[in-house]
């Protein structure tokens, strides 16, 4: 009878170790979708010409993967007084990351360009019927 002993070498057991891991996604973790280099994310927001605009990038990814304190928004380029589309890209701890924001700065509507319905006078008022027939 020959019995043959098999022996597994370190590397095997190494190899076997991270194909386990992966399939099991141990060394998956909550990576910061920021900084996914294989990948551009855009969010969009308005504005209206003066008004600062609210840009709030945690609230575009799950709970808890992005700290809303480390975030800020490179405002450089935007002019909040002209209309326009701007491009603010997202800076999380001070780095850029993938992550920018369109900004679309609109002109506020007011006075005589605002839309409204014009009031009936005092007068007239009282002269609007409205009939229902079967």
């Amino acid at each position: 009878m020959n019995t043959e002993k098999r022996r597994i070498s370190f590397f095997t057991v190494g190899v076997l170790i991270v194909i386990v891991g992966a399939l099991f996604g141990i060394w998956d973790g909550n990576e910061n979708p920021l900084f996914d280099e294989g990948s551009s994310q855009t969010l969009y927001a308005s504005a209206k010409v003066g008004d600062p605009p609210e840009l709030h990038a945690e609230d575009y990814f799950e709970e808890g993967v992005l700290e809303a304190d480390r975030l800020t928004y490179d405002m450089e380029n935007c002019d909040l007084n002209t209309p326009g589309i701007y491009t603010i890209p997202v800076l999380y701890d001070g780095k850029e990351t993938n992550c920018v924001f369109e900004l679309t700065v609109e002109e506020s509507l007011s006075g005589e360009n605002a839309f409204s319905i014009p009031e009936l006078p005092a007068s007239q008022e009282s002269s609007l019927e409205i009939r229902i027939s079967e």
